[in-house]
């Protein structure tokens, strides 16, 4: 499983610390394509869960 940041936003700094805020990105951004989060499971059945933070 992979997402792209136009498909799940960008992290924000939220007022309410208890969940996180996503803001939309434009599909023309610099960062829309990028891999925001993402999960590999190898052939033993370890998963690997991975996120990333945009460049500015």
């Amino acid at each position: 499983m992979a997402a792209t940041y136009a498909q799940v936003g960008v992290p924000q700094d939220s007022p309410d610390g208890d969940r996180a805020v996503f803001a939309p990105v434009e599909a023309h951004s610099p960062n829309a394509d990028r891999l925001a989060f993402g999960t590999l499971t190898d052939r033993f059945g370890v998963t690997l869960i991975f996120g990333t933070v945009p460049a500015d």
